[in-house]
Order: C-alpha cells, then sequence, then structure tokens
C-alpha cells in the first residue's frame, strides 16, 4: 500500500482512492485543456508527499526519460538548499541562455501561474505543451502505456553516425594540442568522466530490476510536474537542464535524475518532521542529490556539523567540490571603492534605494577580479550562481575563462535575471516589497535587506509589515526575528488547508518583549488594503510569510503591479 504522507502528518491510502481520477483523466486527458488539467491536480492535492523515488523512475522509465537522456546528453544542474534555491535557478538559467544554451528551468511553487514552474528557453512553458507532457505523464502510470520516445531509432543511428565522426576529429585535434594544453586536458577529462557517469547511471536504471513494471503507479502532484517538465525539456531538445529540488533531495522526484553538477545553497531549520532536527541531518538529506564522480557547489550559509555531513557525501561519492568562501567569494562594494587593476574589468553598475554598487567577484581559477552589476537576485545567491555559470561555460560550453562578450551576457544576466516574490518592489508611494520569506534563515535575510534599505532612503517613515503564514513553519521564531524590524504589523489568516489563523500571529508578535503595534484581519487583501491605507508617501510596506501570501498580494495589486 502506498503511504501518502503531507506536510502535517500522514494519510494512509490516500493515492489509492484517487484511482478513479486517474482512470477517468487517462481516458479523457487528451482533450483536457490546461483548466482541467489543473483541476484534476488539485484534487490530488498538493500538499500531498509520497516518499521515495521508486514510483517516479519506474514512470520515467514508462516514459522512455532515462534513454532520452542518454542520446540527447543534456547537462544537468540540480539545486538544493533550505533557502536560495529559485533565485540561484533563475540566474544560472538566464545566464546560460545568452550564452547559447537551449535551457529547461523547473523551480517550485508558483505564484499565479501553474506555467511559471516549466520554462524553456526564457518563457514559460505554452499550454499546449504542458497539456501534453500532463497527459504522457498520466498515461504512464499504467504499465500498458505506448508511450513514444524523444529520439527515434532514426534520430539515434544519426547522432551515433556525429559521435563516431566526431570522435576521429577529437583524435587529431587532442593529438596536435596535447602538448601545449596538458593542464586543460586533465581538467576536461575530469569533466568528460562526470558526465559519462552521469550517462551510465541513466544506462544502469534502464538494467535494473524493475518491482513496479506491472501496476499502476500512483504519483503525487509534484511528482507529477516534475516528470512533465523533465518530458518537456527532452521534447524541446533543451541542452541544459536546471531543476530545483522540492523538498530534501535524496529522495525528492528531481533526485530521480542523475545531475552533471549538484549545488546546495543554504541550510537552516526548515521542514523538520520530514527532515530532521537538527542541520546535520537536513544536510544529510540534501546531500542525496550528491553524484558519484560528481561535481558540487556549497554556498556559504551551512554551518560546521552540516558541512561536515555533506563533505563526508562528497569523500564517500568520489565528488569534486568547491566551497563559497574558499574556493571563490563575492562582495559587495559601493562604486566609489572600486578601483580594478590594470588586468581587472568593471561590467556595470547596479542600484539599491539610491546607492550605487558593484559585486566583486573571485574565483581562483580566474587570472584576475571580476567587478559586475548589483544582482536582481539576493546576493547570498549571485556568488554560487556565478560560480556554476563559469563552471558551465568552461567544462561544458568549452570557453576560455573571463571572455570578454561572455562576460558581458553574464553581466546582462545579473540585472535582469530573477524571481517574483524576493524582495519584490510592485509599488511606490508608499514603497511596497513582496517576499516569500517563511522560516528564520530567511526571516534574517530579508530583515538584512529591510535595515539596509531604509538606511539608504531619503526618506524616513514608518516600516509596515503584512505578514501570513502556514501553520507548521516556525511562525514564532520568524515573528521574533522580525518583531524589532518593523514599526507596525498587519497579520492576516490564510485560508488554505496549511494556512495558520491571524490570532496565532497576533498573539506570538504580543508575547514578545516590548510593545508593538499588531492588526489582525481574516485575509492579506485585507490587511494589505488596510496598510496601504494607514501609511504615508513616506512609508514602505513589506508583504511577507508565504508563496500563498504574496501570490494574494499579488492578484490584489494586479493592475499597479
Amino acid at each position: 500500500m502506498t503511504t501518502v504522507q503531507t506536510i502535517g502528518g500522514e494519510v494512509a491510502g490516500k493515492l489509492e482512492q484517487d484511482r478513479s481520477l486517474l482512470e477517468s483523466a487517462m481516458q479523457q486527458g487528451q482533450g483536457f485543456s490546461l483548466e482541467q488539467w489543473l483541476h484534476y491536480l488539485e484534487q490530488i492535492n498538493p500538499n500531498h508527499m509520497a516518499l521515495g523515488l521508486e514510483r517516479v523512475t519506474e514512470v520515467a522509465q514508462r516514459l522512455h526519460l532515462y534513454s532520452d537522456l542518454v542520446y540527447l546528453n543534456p547537462f544537468i544542474v540540480t539545486v538544493a538548499g533550505t533557502n536560495g534555491k529559485g533565485s540561484t535557478c533563475a540566474l544560472i538559467a538566464d545566464a546560460c541562455r545568452r550564452l547559447g544554451c537551449k535551457v529547461g528551468l523547473f523551480t517550485s511553487p508558483h505564484l499565479l501561474r501553474f506555467n511559471e514552474r516549466i520554462n524553456i528557453d526564457g518563457q514559460d512553458i505554452d499550454d499546449a505543451l504542458l497539456c501534453s507532457c500532463l497527459y504522457e505523464v498520466i498515461c504512464a502510470q499504467k504499465p500498458d502505456a505506448q508511450i513514444e520516445p524523444v529520439c527515434s531509432n532514426d534520430e539515434l543511428a544519426t547522432m551515433a553516425m556525429v559521435a563516431d565522426s566526431d570522435d576521429d576529429v577529437a583524435d587529431i585535434e587532442a593529438e596536435a594540442e596535447a602538448s601545449e594544453s596538458d593542464s586543460s586536458a586533465d581538467a576536461q577529462e575530469a569533466m568528460f568522466m562526470a558526465m559519462q557517469a552521469a550517462s551510465e547511471v541513466g544506462e544502469e536504471i534502464e538494467r535494473q530490476p524493475r518491482p513496479l513494471q506491472n501496476e499502476v503507479v500512483d504519483l503525487t502532484y509534484f511528482e507529477i510536474t516534475c516528470l512533465a517538465a523533465v518530458r518537456a525539456m527532452a521534447r524541446m531538445r533543451c541542452n541544459l537542464w536546471v531543476l530545483e529540488v522540492g523538498l530534501g533531495g535524496r529522495l525528492d522526484a528531481v533526485n530521480a535524475f542523475p545531475n552533471d553538477l549538484a549545488i546546495i545553497t543554504s541550510i537552516g531549520m526548515d521542514h523538520m518532521k520530514i527532515l530532521g532536527n537538527t542541520t546535520a541531518q537536513i544536510a544529510a538529506e540534501k546531500a542525496g542529490i550528491i553524484q558519484a564522480q560528481g561535481n558540487v557547489i556549497l554556498g556559504a550559509n551551512i554551518d560546521a556539523s552540516a558541512m561536515r555531513e555533506i563533505l563526508q557525501q562528497v569523500k564517500r561519492n568520489g565528488a569534486s567540490v568547491s566551497i563559497e568562501g574558499q574556493n571563490f567569494s563575492t562582495q559587495l562594494l559601493p562604486v566609489s571603492e572600486v578601483s580594478p587593476s590594470e588586468n581587472e574589468e568593471i561590467f556595470g553598475i547596479g542600484e539599491i534605494a539610491g546607492e550605487s554598487q558593484e559585486l566583486r567577484y573571485q574565483d581562483q581559477d580566474l587570472r584576475y577580479n571580476l567587478y559586475l552589476p548589483y544582482p536582481k537576485v539576493p546576493v547570498s545567491c549571485a556568488g554560487i550562481a556565478l560560480h556554476a555559470i563559469f563552471f558551465i561555460l568552461h567544462y561544458y560550453l568549452n570557453h576560455e575563462r573571463g571572455r570578454y562578450e561572455d562576460l558581458t551576457h553574464i553581466a546582462e544576466a545579473l540585472k535582469e535575471a530573477g524571481l517574483p516574490g524576493r524582495m519584490q518592489r510592485v509599488a511606490d508611494k508608499p514603497l511596497i516589497y513582496l517576499d516569500v520569506a517563511h522560516n528564520v534563515p530567511a526571516a534574517k535575510h530579508l530583515r538584512g535587506l529591510v535595515l539596509r534599505a531604509s538606511r539608504c532612503s531619503q526618506t524616513q517613515g514608518k516600516r509596515r509589515a503584512v505578514v501570513g503564514m502556514l501553520k507548521d513553519k516556525d511562525v514564532e521564531g520568524v515573528l521574533q526575528v522580525l518583531k524589532d524590524t518593523f514599526n507596525v504589523f498587519y497579520v492576516a489568516t490564510l485560508h488554505c488547508e496549511r494556512g495558520a489563523e491571524a490570532e496565532r500571529l497576533k498573539q506570538a508578535l504580543e508575547q514578545l518583549p516590548g510593545a508593538v503595534e499588531v492588526f489582525a484581519f481574516d485575509s492579506v487583501t485585507q490587511a494589505l488594503e488596510q496598510a496601504r491605507a494607514d501609511a504615508s508617501d513616506k512609508d514602505e510596506i513589506t508583504v511577507l510569510g508565504s508563496f500563498v501570501t504574496v501570490a494574494e498580494a499579488l492578484k490584489a495589486l494586479e493592475p499597479q503591479a
């Protein structure tokens, strides 16, 4: 029996109760509109999960995703972490698209449109392709599914001929250049071996026994979405896949696909009921994305015990690792302090709250420091993403590090790439920001941004917060971090399965030391309306607490935002 788990507890046998829905979708789904597919997915329920990769792997095999993966040979980047995953993915995808890759990007959750989760070559997936891929995944839940692989036999034969031809040319070129590029050849060989190992993982999965081969496989909302995303990337022949882990890493559906580069952005206390009660336990789950002989990038926001756990996994798997603060680093500088040396370049100026900023990127593999624009993504994500981009440039695209044209594209991506709901400015007079911060580490980061923006602002007014949170989050911990950041709180009830009541937020704030103004509302829309009514042109309003909160605020502000 399948055991279904929600973020707040377990529901035994829930997926089996949906078999009639699955049967109906199989029979009628070919003609479903996107609205009908979303209705089907909502009935499955986004909060239900069944941990483990066995079911996802089985359906992926029925979709021929592993054999297609071997022949299409995309470069796969898997990004895990407590915070910063989505923004890191967004910057990597945007920069690599500008550098010539055809990029498939999978992130979650979405704010307003489901299509936001799957981005193909810089555009949200179109309804027709999304509906088609969802239907193929649903059909593949049955053992007798007749799904065609993306790569036809003719294409496979052509690829084999091209590969043989390329090998001959490569042998000649390698002999000619061996004497002058030994160190580069060693690096290329290491990368080739890692990519070959990833392909072999896919082939090995195809050869393994399949205990679910003759069964109907029950999938969750996230698993269906993940498989549809990967199928769409394969069908559109994307040669770079950037995949954001949904929860944890080791047992997340994304981890059913071997990566060429694993990134762990940060480790913090979140989803403790599922991932563990210590940062070391949480890190062990996230380190599950590290592949044998793979490549790993680790962010700076990982404490000593979590880092030790991850590095043990790196060692067990014989992987190569780059750590922020050791192998690469970023530093934010006022432009007035930037004075590059003769061999250094400035690629633009960023602006926040009236203060000109420059991002200095240092990498032990580059000959000089880079001065780049202030990023649209959080600064804490920019260095990780930049290191990943340079890795892809050098080892996948075979570009020499530091080419001016490449750096120009990367600078443009820094200025423009981002995700909505990350300290997103949506209105002026009063200033309104949206941020999905929903755990203690994210709250600390948000606090720093808000206080810094206030210091830089020429108009000092009140700071007002509109807050709605999910009941399974550390509500009290988040509010304790933010209590002294804002002058007034407008707390709201979230009307969803996991939504916390406004009264809980109000009590949590009132029980903290020191006086604070708190007003409770039945919805985010009502809370935001009152905050705007109370605010002067000099005030700032920050809407925060969850994706649900930000999505409701965006809808309320839609004409203005």
